[in-house]
């Protein structure tokens, strides 16, 4: 059990020396006005699984020092959809807002579904997975090796609740739920085809809600024009 228990704390403590060395080069990066060295960075996190408000909002930033404002307009609404409260991230979402010259829509959710999607992002997917299992290993310890009923559930529920945040983390990444217009005048068409009237045109840079897809085209909520076709390829979702 103490060996276990040491395996744990040292797994977890390597993860977290390593984290903060990098999150300290990116910020490092920053700060000497390197935006695409430390946006790599910050990318690399993501991909990693340390997907929370804060690391969205710092690649947001470099996005916006960049003057990549469509780019920083996704990932301050990205901050923004885990923490609502990130005064930061909301002025200068604001900020890039104006220098696109689009208006986002606002993606509506629960403060309760936020709230655990916050909670789920707390820690990187594996993470979760090496407490699923040492919960299991605990469960079954004090089930058969050494009985102890209150222990066993408790460590039962532990895997329970790991298991859940970890399985809702996986869905969020693998959710499309928003992308942005990559080019100017880009048809908003009434159904998923080129021979479709056109009832307006979106903006490079445009905040767009996607609702389900067909093939090559995806319908989308504009904030701007209502619900409408656009082809695949004139959107670039957020990873």
């Amino acid at each position: 059990m103490r060996f276990i228990s040491l395996l744990l704390i040292f797994h977890i403590t390597a993860i977290y020396s390593i984290g903060q060395t990098n999150l300290e080069q990116a910020k490092q990066y920053y700060k000497d006005g390197q935006y695409a060295e430390s946006e790599e960075i910050w990318k690399q996190y993501i991909l990693e699984g340390f997907q929370n408000a804060e690391i969205f909002y710092h690649l947001a930033n470099c996005h916006y020092q960049q003057k990549e404002f469509p780019q920083a307009i996704l990932y301050y609404q990205k901050a923004l959809s885990i923490n609502p409260a990130f005064k930061t991230a909301s002025d200068y979402l604001l900020k890039a807002q104006k220098l696109a010259d689009v208006e986002p829509i606002k993606n509506k959710k629960w403060k309760i579904a936020l709230w655990f999607d916050h909670l789920s992002f707390l820690v990187p997917s594996m993470v979760w997975l090496l407490l699923v299992s040492i919960g299991l290993s605990f469960t079954l310890f004090w089930s058969f090796i050494k009985p102890s009923r209150l222990k066993a559930i408790i460590f039962l529920g532990l895997s329970l609740i790991s298991g859940i945040l970890l399985a809702r983390q996986e869905w969020v990444k693998k959710d499309l739920k928003q992308a942005w217009v990559v080019m100017d005048n880009v048809p908003a068409r009434l159904s998923p085809d080129d021979g479709s009237l056109s009832e307006g045109q979106m903006k490079a840079g445009e905040t767009v809600q996607v609702l389900e897809q067909i093939d090559d085209w995806v319908k989308v909520q504009s904030g701007l024009l209502g619900s409408y076709w656009v082809e695949r390829n004139k959107l670039s979702a957020v990873k």
